[in-house]
């Protein structure tokens, strides 16, 4: 199914707003992203690629639907997001998208990634798994879904090497979720970040993660967490507040 709604909004242009305001210099952590964000509920999202650790940002597309939870298929070139109502979009890397329709069974998911042909998305208290492998008779369809330990506000998340998922509570805590089991463990708890929704989390070469926090003094703000030393947790660059934000390495 396509919605007429997803059309393009605009054609490529360099992100005027998108440039961090600091930089942080390490060969761990450097790597490309893409995130999307979204400045109000209800408005358009626009997908932006992302260089790390500098945190400059080129603006690709903008979409009149919301999108949320991405995750990227290496095997497919593919990003994978849930958009307004339930239904699943790709994205390609220029920033074309298709909507895939509905998906029964999704209510309001706010992280997402991706394992070999799964996407792990969190729906409130849920960890569902989503099958993305087009040539199975599941395509697009849940295929597991598990409650989360605890309740940990957690609004994106991304692999680890250890097959783990790691995202950032509204508190401020690093927790790890197994998404076999949903299983959550804290893992950290850097003194540097404030409290606020985490929307937009990604996992960097040297167990590096990047975490934006959506709004924090008139700001989102992206913080770079070295695991191995989270007390080393500085803010790298900040952009314009949004009430959403996702992001994945590419």
């Amino acid at each position: 199914m396509r919605l007429p709604s997803l059309a393009l909004a605009a054609s490529i242009v360099m992100a005027s707003g998108l440039t961090g305001s600091g930089s942080a210099r390490a060969a761990d952590g450097e790597c490309d992203a893409f995130e999307v964000y979204t400045p109000k509920h209800g408005s358009m999202s626009t997908l932006v690629r992302l260089a790390l650790p500098e945190g400059r940002g080129a603006e690709l597309r903008k979409f009149s639907n919301e999108l949320n939870a991405i995750g990227y298929s290496r095997s497919q070139n593919l990003l994978y997001g849930v958009s307004t109502r339930s239904h699943v979009v790709t994205l390609d890397r220029g920033g074309t998208a298709v909507d895939r329709g509905k998906v029964r069974g999704i209510g309001d998911a706010t992280a997402g990634a991706i394992s070999g042909s799964t996407l792990f998305l969190r729906d409130g208290l849920k960890l569902v798994s989503l099958d993305i492998n087009p040539a199975s008779p599941t395509y697009l369809q849940i295929t597991r879904t598990k409650w989360l330990s605890w309740l940990a506000h957690v609004d994106d998340w991304d692999f680890g090497s250890d097959a783990l998922l790691y995202g950032v509570t509204s508190v401020g805590m690093v927790v790890s979720v197994d998404p076999l089991t949903g299983k959550v463990r804290v893992v950290a708890k850097p003194s540097g970040l404030p409290v606020g929704t985490y929307g937009a989390v990604l996992m960097a070469p040297g167990r590096i993660l990047y975490a934006i926090v959506n709004r924090s003094h008139g700001k989102s703000r992206l913080y770079r967490i070295p695991l191995n030393a989270p007390k080393n947790t500085v803010e790298v660059a900040a952009f314009a507040p949004a009430d959403t934000t996702d992001a994945v390495t590419a």
